[in-house]
């Protein structure tokens, strides 16, 4: 995979999901698949995910079944996901610019 940018910019379709990742834990969901917030065969969800991980906005998780662990994993918004989406301008969805 490519490695992400130093200041990375996330897109918008990277916003959606975040948002979900959001909504599922203000749900008492904290951890979810890709499955569980609207990812199906063929849909980019598990790849935004995976780039929100690395971004460091969300966390993610190998699941465990009763046979072991799997090769897919679940997801979690993590608190710098949480103050992007705070800090969204509420124009257009887009992070805010901030000056220090």
């Amino acid at each position: 995979m490519p490695p992400i940018p130093a200041n990375p910019r996330p897109q918008k379709a990277d916003i959606a999901i975040l948002r979900a990742l959001f909504a599922a834990r203000n749900c008492d969901r904290s951890w979810v698949r890709p499955a569980d917030i609207g990812g199906t065969t063929g849909s980019d969800h598990s790849h935004r995910l995976n780039r929100l991980v690395r971004m460091k906005l969300a966390i993610a998780s190998p699941r465990s079944s009763r046979t072991g662990t799997r090769g897919s994993k679940r997801y979690q918004i993590t608190d710098a996901g949480v103050e992007l989406l705070t800090n969204l301008d509420p124009d257009n969805g887009d992070p805010q610019e901030t000056t220090t």
